[in-house]
């Protein structure tokens, strides 16, 4: 009982440690322009209590097949926004992430002492800080950490999974698209299980039907199976992947976490030879190159590796003993607690970067035709109720679109820029200040800049221009 309470306030403290962090750097936590066509897309689903099948707010592919695979989230978004506001998005969020690390902490003491538990979880903090984010994906973090560590667990056992583990799935499938990672990563776990065991066919068997499960489970939603095909969806994007952030390969310059978490792990491994299964090796190998392909992968290292080597690290360099809770360590649960709770009150705003509400506002003064606006500004004029021109929403558009709108608004082609305008009708421009259109557009006859500040740039069509010129 003394190691179980060890256990549980030793995670109720990362867990209340993350949460506090996040929520003092709640700018940071609320700076991504999509969770506010997430918030419009769930209050468009109270309201018509329905899920869209079709795109209700742009104006150039309004009407287009569109599946929103992320529709639980922003349900719960939307209610959170309508209890409290930006506080209850930021709390949300960072109660999210707490959960998630204080399942993995858990889990790591059941295998390594406390202070290497602890240092574990930093390094997983730390590595996944550029992906803090109020956006779907955070939501469903618990869910897969929960996932992989019952999965593990099964394999540190040589035993198959417990079919309580199933009842995640349906919640997962409609939170993210990460529960495809959570299907493919009962493969190689099985796999490590099967090769240790002497009773093979009853496990095949065992993990086999699991995995049939999972899939099963997979398509409990409103969609039916077509969420099982999300990720061809997004892979169809073909190059434009690169032109979104989360979607570039890391570097040391927009991912220094996983290249210094990375250096430090790998250094330390070989110093204290570390000694992993060779399937686990190949599956962080995996991930690693993962998150070096694509930047959003990096939390995959930090929610999956340290309870991939928990059981490892204990049997190599020793289990956990017991130690009773003190006074003390209660207290410093019960202060960190207070502290959380004061600084949920405190009202926090997303940063103004991608809110242009002095530009839209001089917009609207002038028309309210269709307009060209740039990427990221495109959620917010969908929280206001003005149709972009396009949004977060990479696989509504796809990527034909995607590129001939890159080619136009960032790389200044004036052909391609004239065709977008006369294809939609285009009669305002929305845009940064340092978009290479926006040059394009001072010079163009027949468009007046009417307004400008550091976030954004409005040009208009002057009356006596025909449309599409």
């Amino acid at each position: 009982m003394a190691w179980i309470s060890v256990r549980a306030t030793t995670s109720a403290l990362v867990a209340i440690g993350v949460y506090v962090l996040l929520v003092v750097f709640g700018r940071h936590v609320l700076r991504d322009p999509d969770i506010l066509w997430h918030i419009e897309t769930g209050r468009w689903m109270f309201e018509h209590l329905a899920v869209p099948s079709t795109d209700p707010f742009s104006h150039t592919f309004n009407g287009v097949n569109w599946i929103e695979h992320e529709w639980l989230a922003d349900v719960i978004y939307v209610a959170a926004t309508s209890v409290a506001g930006w506080r209850g998005v930021l709390a949300l969020t960072a109660l999210a992430l707490a959960a998630a690390f204080a399942l993995q902490t858990r889990f790591l003491l059941r295998h390594v002492r406390e202070l290497l538990a602890i240092e574990i979880a930093i390094i997983a903090v730390v590595l996944i800080e550029g992906h803090a984010l109020a956006r779907p994906h955070a939501l469903a973090y618990p869910i897969l950490s929960a996932w992989c560590i019952g999965i593990i667990r099964a394999a540190d056992e040589n035993r198959s999974p417990s079919p309580w583990l199933l009842a995640l799935m349906p919640l997962w499938v409609n939170l993210h698209g990460s529960f495809l990672f959570g299907i493919a990563f009962v493969v190689p776990m099985a796999l490590e299980t099967l090769l240790k065991s002497r009773d093979r066919k009853r496990l095949i068997w065992e993990w086999g039907l699991f995995l049939a499960a999972a899939l099963i489970a997979a398509c409990v939603t409103p969609y039916g199976p077509k969420l099982l095909f999300t990720l061809d969806r997004v892979m169809d994007l073909g190059p434009v992947l690169e032109l979104i952030s989360e979607w570039q390969p890391s570097t040391w310059s927009n991912n220094k976490p996983l290249f210094l978490v990375g250096g430090v792990a790998v250094g330390l491994a070989m110093y204290f030879r570390v000694r992993l299964p060779a399937i686990r090796i190949l599956v962080i190998g995996g991930l690693l190159l993962m998150a070096l392909s694509h930047m959003r992968h990096t939390s995959l290292l930090s929610l999956v590796v340290p309870p991939l080597i928990a059981a490892p690290l204990g049997r190599q360099f020793g289990r956990p003993k017991l130690a009773p809770v003190t006074m003390a360590r209660l207290a410093a649960v019960a202060g960190v607690g207070v502290v959380a709770i004061a600084l949920t009150l405190v009202d926090r705003r997303p940063p103004d970067d991608y809110i242009p509400r002095a530009a839209v506002s001089a917009m609207l003064k002038s028309t309210h035709g269709p307009v060209l606006n740039e990427y990221n500004f495109g959620g917010y004029l969908i929280s206001i109720g003005v149709q972009p021109s396009i949004d977060g929403r990479a696989d509504l558009y796809g990527g034909p679109f995607i590129m001939r709108y890159v080619r136009a608004v960032h790389g200044g082609d004036i052909e391609e820029l004239r065709a977008l305008i006369a294809e939609y009708h285009i009669e305002a421009t929305l845009l940064g200040p340092n978009i290479a259109a926006v040059k394009v557009l001072d010079t163009l006859p027949g468009w007046q800049r009417v307004y400008s500040d550091e976030i954004a740039v409005v040009h208009v069509r002057t009356k006596q221009t025909a449309p599409g010129q």
